[in-house]
């Protein structure tokens, strides 16, 4: 995500998330959506989940690797660093960890 988390306005010319069982999709958004310049910046919410936290993170990362979006900027590749990190496997992050740990 460039441009210090701000909102990449835009229509969206693809938006499809992939089906899961374990995949909880909130959004309003479809392909044709106008993301206007003042908005705010969560086009979905994706909740995975699963027996253990690994399963429900593994989920997430299923999800985001066939998430397609396009006509706007996104945070998927900052999302999919997170998920990845060895903090956030650990359990070992805070409010404020994003902006002090050396993700993305």
């Amino acid at each position: 995500m460039s441009n210090g988390y701000r909102p990449s306005p835009g229509t969206l010319t693809r938006f499809d998330v992939p089906d899961s069982p374990n995949l909880r999709v909130d959004t309003h958004c479809e392909r044709g959506t106008v993301i206007p310049p003042h908005y705010d910046s969560l086009m979905a919410k994706l909740i995975g989940y699963g027996p253990e936290r690994e399963d429900a993170v593994d989920v997430l990362r299923k999800a985001l690797d066939g998430l397609r979006v396009e006509g706007v900027e996104t945070n998927r590749e900052l999302l999919a660093s997170v998920l990845a990190h060895d903090d956030f496997a650990r359990g070992a992050v805070t409010t404020r960890w994003l902006e002090e740990a050396a993700v993305a």
